[in-house]
């Protein structure tokens, strides 16, 4: 389990990767089986790295909120929030 970076290190992260003149949007693909609800959650969307005020956490809360009710609560935003950021770490290295 990859633990989820908080504010000073993501930043850093893109701040390098910003630095290196790569693209600032990214794509990240969502397959995920949402703890103890039976369901999986597969979505694709456009990632701007570059954009400060991009959350992982608050966009899983948004997500999720536009789902089922028993889908939106703290685990499943967790859960999603830490695979986005596992992705745009990726992206990043």
């Amino acid at each position: 389990m990859t633990n989820i970076i908080k504010g000073a290190g993501l930043g850093q992260q893109l701040r390098q990767k910003s630095a290196r003149g790569r693209e600032h949007i990214m794509k990240v693909r969502l397959d995920l089986e949402l703890p103890g609800s039976g369901y999986r959650l597969c979505d694709s969307f456009t990632w701007d790295i570059g954009n400060p005020e991009n959350c992982p956490m608050d966009f899983a809360k948004v997500l999720l909120s536009e789902e089922e009710e028993a889908l939106n609560n703290p685990q499943n935003v967790a859960v999603v929030a830490q695979e986005i950021e596992s992705q745009i770490v990726a992206y990043c290295s």
